[in-house]
């Protein structure tokens, strides 16, 4: 293929042209999406799980260079056997190791996956545990959760941006009309002031 783009970096192959494409979950072998919640060091993240369980896992040798999993980040997970869960803090933590990094541009198409947790799709990495607890029971009730890019919006957040347009509109235009009543100030002290005769100076 010819070098259309010039560069070193191009020639050395670090060039992808290809289409991102979504990583397959295999159910059969304990794999399953999630989202990484926090870093805890050492390669090692909180992820929330398709299950609505968190777990602690692993990036995997293969990924460690070549793909960076940060805050947010949706992942695939592979669930070790629950003999090997760990002690975190007070509470019993089930472990596991990131497998894949699933990229930003398929999330769409990741959300229309049957039995994908639409928990996954919102910012459970900013909820603190007990509102997260809340959400989760919501959901598992039937109670619908609405919130992140996907539903960003609402009703109700877009009552609040209407009323703060209106708020600004009002500012605007009380200090225009302020300015317009300064200035008609100005100019009628100009035209009250007595006329200079030329000839007199």
């Amino acid at each position: 293929m010819p070098n259309a783009k010039g560069g070193k970096g191009y020639k050395k192959g670090k060039h992808d042209d290809s289409e991102a494409q979504l990583i397959e979950c295999n159910e059969s072998e304990n794999q399953m999406y999630g989202r990484a919640m926090k870093s805890l060091g050492n390669r090692r993240f909180r992820i929330f799980c398709n299950d609505n369980k968190e777990r602690i896992c692993k990036v995997c040798g293969s990924m460690r260079k070549s793909q960076w999993v940060e805050q947010g980040s949706l992942v695939l997970i592979s669930v070790r056997d629950l003999s090997m869960s760990t002690v975190h803090g007070t509470d019993q933590v089930d472990i596991g190791d990131i497998i894949g990094l699933i990229d930003t541009s398929l999330t769409g198409k990741m959300k229309k996956l049957p039995g994908i947790n639409p928990l996954l799709f919102t910012n459970v990495e900013t909820r603190d545990s007990a509102l997260l607890k809340k959400i989760v029971k919501d959901q598992e009730d039937g109670v619908e959760e609405v919130d992140d890019f996907f539903t960003r919006g609402s009703d109700e957040e877009g009552e609040e941006g209407e009323q703060e347009e209106a708020q600004r509109k009002e500012k605007k235009k009380a200090k225009e009309l302020e300015i317009s009543a300064a200035r008609n100030a100005k100019y009628q002290d100009d035209t009250d002031s007595p006329d200079v005769n030329v000839d007199d100076i």
